[in-house]
């Protein structure tokens, strides 16, 4: 998210995949997303918690967050999505540059799990959206 000081990266968050059975694609989809009485919605978790063995991955995942924002001249609120290869090096998969600000949405959880109030949030894409 742009701020006055720079762009901010907002508390990680990873899908869960609960009960999932072998074979079964985890993935983040529209049934996952919206379909309430799916197995998909049903069983899918957003979890902010990280294993402390994590904070080299989370580090590079900041990283590449802020040299994904500087590179591509982003302003206002994105969400990049990642998946973590088999040898724990995380890809960038998703450029969202106009993610849902739903207060369901992840990036309004990303947001309120940092400490801001959505009212807040808004104010300051908006701020950002004006910005020459």
């Amino acid at each position: 998210m742009g701020t006055k000081e720079g762009p901010v990266v907002l508390p990680i968050a990873e899908m869960t995949f609960l009960k999932y059975p072998e074979g079964k694609p985890r993935i983040m989809g529209y049934t996952a997303k919206w379909k309430e009485d799916s197995f998909e919605y049903k069983n899918t978790r957003r979890t902010f918690k990280m294993s402390p063995d994590d904070k080299d991955i989370r580090a590079e995942i900041e990283k590449i967050c802020k040299k994904c924002w500087n590179s591509f001249g982003f302003k206002g609120y994105v969400r990049i999505d990642f998946r973590m290869a088999a040898d724990r090096i995380p890809l960038v998969i998703d450029l969202n540059l106009n993610p849902c600000i739903s207060e369901s949405g992840g990036f309004i959880a990303a947001s309120q799990k940092a400490g801001y109030k959505f009212v807040d949030v808004i104010g300051q894409i908006v701020e950002e959206a004006l910005k020459p």
